[in-house]
């Protein structure tokens, strides 16, 4: 025997003993997947009839029962030909029914191959390996997987016939066009049942599953003719037919008849959707099985799966979304689609979910709830911008920043925009979130920094943003940007469940919950196969909640989802968003009972910016639905949004975020004082210094010294303008609080034309303060032109002007020229 193969078999005796010492096979694991293989057992689904409680009380749902997967026709041995067995027998291992599942002279052959020309495939799999390989779905390319490959097909011949293995090996082979084992692939390509085969129909499907894709019998006939007859001289050669029947199949081309999915199919809900894939995934993920393994287990294996389903709420969606009314055409007569997902704040329960409009066609269909992702504009702000500084001390809700560009772009650009293509000026952080600023968005991300965002989407709510790749054209594309983390123009985007679920921590006192669909699964013989129990984390602390929450009830009260009815009759907090060029549209609200999410937009991404935003009547009509029993409960009072009693109470000026001084009452625009609430050691203290007392000429403009010559008795009057002396702009821009700004100045000519501010002549060249948009232009900051010195023909004394009439304090100066 030459060395390399015994220092190969040294190798593999070693590695044995390893991993037989580590326990690293699962022998019970490869039971229940034979078993799922080897026959085909309804999959029990059940829902939770004590949603009020902490018991999980079980009811099974028999109209979501799974009776074997979308692309898998159980076919029992005795009704498989033995043409069909013999043709796979013969090109696979035609030494099957004469090793113990290992064939040791193909095993030596492929591994001396593997050693001298670094065949990295490595080869000389049996049939029963195979079966290992499809069942349990290990693919990696590593001696250590052989290995245990090699010990499992060992295991599995001790404890099974060979008849029983070739069973279970042809009911789960992939045979391309979304077939798995011969029953679905004999009605696929031949629209027969596999008993009814011929010789030349079982070797034209034996011939696709050396590799599916490549030797289809559609797409490639030539390739899948060459198998063929590689089949048929196998199958003559080892004594399987005769002369006769080769040279009779081998001159025959089959006679395909192709069969499209049938739709006589039981279709599921859109939750039992979520559910099968959630527990495909983590049957992959936590227990190590392939894809094809893992949904032949959850189809086939008579699984009993405990999900958290709300039957009501769910009947009650789809029955919404299955009617079209519901959803107004464009234009072009097409419509948008929309998906919703609903969450239990107490716990982040799936209660209910729909992916698509329309009656639903089939299952395992595609989902814009759970499957696409896209990007979720404003909907991140409160997450990743306003959250973290609230918590932090930061910032707080009276905290003022200004609406005004940051960003003058050399073609003339401004940056950011808002949604609306205003600036506001000064604005809270209360109103900058009701009213989606990205002004403010993008300062309260260079306030933090992109990396620090990123931690917080990523890490603290565990989000999945993109660090860094490259687009299908090879372009460098990163979340770690300006847009993407401030305005939530992600570059791969999210579903519509993960966002919803992340407002969950602020509708449930700061506690973030994971998005579960199921609370556990259990196999066919009753072992627990996948516990799911709720995990509870603190990601925001109370008051930090609270007063999200307390924010966000401002959007649907007075902001951008101010047209929802539901807040009539109950509490309700929310988000709007819109990607770039209206292509997405969300909203995530709240009640005290419910957390759900609405997204609409059109799959190729067209902009949706001529229509109206219907997604936020169904959002409301939905929802006044789900909440129809609370809200007609005679004996039970309704749940409130409850604002922590450790936050303090106090009265704020909204231009200044500070204590109310008495010049904050004389502001023309009327009341600009609110009541906010605050984390201890962050709530206002001193007095506001932005409201700056003027004397203003009622017929005029602000009073130039001449007024109080010319003007009659209680003609002056004082009003209350804002001091913002860092408004600096190289062009003129429309701001809607500018008409009221003023400046400390000294003695200069004022202006006398009455659409530029008082100060307009201290300005330097080519700078600007910014304008309000008015009717005829005129700004109220503006000087008064009615009062000259040609009304009373004398020169008013030299005064530094307006200077020395601004009154700072709370009491009036009198008398102020004789001072």
């Amino acid at each position: 025997m030459p060395l390399s193969i015994l220092f190969l078999l040294s190798v593999v005796a070693v590695t044995v003993y390893l991993v037989r010492v580590e326990g690293g096979i699962d022998y019970a694991m490869d039971e229940r997947l034979f078993l799922a293989a080897g026959e085909s057992r309804t999959t029990q689904i059940y829902v939770n009839e004590n949603t009020k409680g902490e018991t999980y009380l079980p009811v099974e749902l028999k109209e979501e029962a799974l009776y074997g997967g979308e692309n898998c026709i159980f076919v029992p041995i005795e009704e498989i030909p033995s043409a069909l067995g013999n043709a796979f027998v013969a090109i696979e291992d035609h030494r099957f029914y004469d090793h113990r599942g290992v064939d040791l002279l193909r095993t030596a052959k492929a591994s001396l191959n593997f050693i001298l020309k670094f065949d990295r495939r490595f080869g000389g799999s049996t049939i029963t390996q195979q079966l290992i390989k499809n069942i349990g779905g290990e693919r990696e390319v590593r001696i250590t997987r052989k290995v245990r490959e090699i010990m499992r097909a060992l295991h599995l011949e001790r404890t099974h016939s060979k008849e029983e293995i070739l069973e279970a090996y042809l009911n789960i082979v992939p045979l391309s066009r979304n077939c798995i084992g011969v029953g679905a692939a004999a009605r696929t390509y031949f629209q027969k049942e596999a008993s009814e085969l011929s010789l030349l129909e079982c070797v034209t499907l034996a011939a696709i599953t050396n590799s599916p894709a490549r030797y289809d019998p559609v797409t490639h006939p030539e390739n899948n003719a060459k198998r063929r007859k590689l089949i048929l001289d196998a199958m003559l050669k080892h004594g399987y037919i005769d002369q006769n029947e080769y040279e009779e199949a081998v001159s025959a081309e089959p006679q395909l008849h192709v069969q499209k999915e049938s739709g006589g199919k039981r279709i599921n809900s859109w939750y039992t959707d979520v559910v099968i894939g959630d527990v495909i995934n983590d049957l992959c993920e936590r227990k190590g099985y392939s894809q094809e393994a893992a949904s032949k287990l959850v189809y086939s294996g008579g699984l009993r799966i405990y999900t958290l389903m709300d039957t009501d709420m769910q009947k009650h969606l789809e029955s919404y979304f299955s009617d079209l009314s519901h959803f107004p055409k464009d234009k072009n007569g097409s419509r948008p689609t929309y998906a919703m997902t609903v969450v239990d704040p107490r716990n982040g329960n799936l209660l209910a979910v729909v992916g698509n409009i329309g009656k639903k066609s089939g299952n395992r269909l595609l989902s814009y709830a759970v499957d696409v992702k896209r990007p979720p504009g404003s909907t991140t702000k409160p997450l990743a911008l306003y959250a973290p500084l609230i918590e932090s001390g930061t910032i707080t809700e009276a905290s003022v920043f200004d609406d005004v560009p940051l960003d003058f772009k050399a073609n003339g650009g401004l940056w950011p925009q808002n949604a609306n293509r205003v600036y506001s000026g000064l604005i809270t952080v209360r109103d900058a979130i009701r009213l989606s600023k990205n002004t403010t968005a993008v300062e309260l991300y260079r306030m933090q920094g992109a990396e620090r965002v990123y931690r917080t989407l990523s890490e603290r709510l565990g989000l999945p943003l993109l660090r860094e790749g490259h687009d299908k054209n090879g372009k460098f594309v990163t979340d770690l940007a300006e847009s993407p983390l401030a305005l939530g123009q992600w570059t791969s985007g999210i579903t519509l469940r993960d966002i919803t679920a992340a407002y969950v921590p602020f509708a449930n006192g700061g506690i973030r919950e994971d998005c579960r669909s199921y609370a556990a699964v259990y196999g066919a013989n009753g072992e627990l196969l996948l516990s799911n129990p709720k995990d509870s984390r603190r990601v925001w602390s109370r008051e930090t909640a609270g007063l999200m929450t307390n924010m966000l009830c401002d959007v649907t009260e007075n902001g951008t989802a101010k047209t929802l009815k539901l807040k009539d009759l109950i509490d309700v907090a929310g988000k709007t968003g819109t990607s770039g060029s209206y292509r997405d549209r969300w909203f995530v609200g709240y009640t005290p009972y419910l957390v759900a999410g609405i997204w609409c937009g059109y799959p190729d991404h067209t902009s949706m910016a001529s229509l109206p935003a219907t997604h936020l009547t169904v959002w409301d009509e939905v929802m006044k639905e789900l909440h129809r029993d609370v809200l007609g409960a005679e004996n039970e009072q309704l749940r409130t949004f409850q604002i922590p009693r450790t936050l303090l109470r106090v009265e704020y000026c909204k231009d200044s975020g500070k204590l109310p001084c008495e010049a904050c009452g004389y502001d023309v625009r009327g009341k600009r004082t609110r009541v906010g609430y605050f984390i201890r050691g962050t709530e206002p203290t001193e007095p506001c210094d932005r409201h700056v007392l003027v004397p203003y000429d009622k017929d005029g403009g602000v009073a130039r010294p001449e007024c109080f010559w010319g003007a009659p008795d209680g003609e002056i009057s004082y009003v209350s303008l804002l001091s913002i002396p860092t408004r600096d702009f190289p062009r003129q821009i429309f701001i809607t609080d500018a008409q009221y700004v003023m400046r400390d100045i000294e003695m200069v000519d004022l202006p006398t034309d009455p659409t530029v501010p008082f100060f307009a002549n201290t300005l330097k060249d080519g700078r600007y303060v910014g304008i309000s948009m008015t009717s005829d232009g005129r700004q109220f900051n503006a000087a008064c032109t009615k009062h000259t010195e040609a009304d009373h023909g004398q020169t008013p004394p030299q005064l530094k002007f307006p200077f020395e009439f601004i009154i700072r304090s709370s009491k009036k100066k009198k008398n102020m020229l004789e001072e």
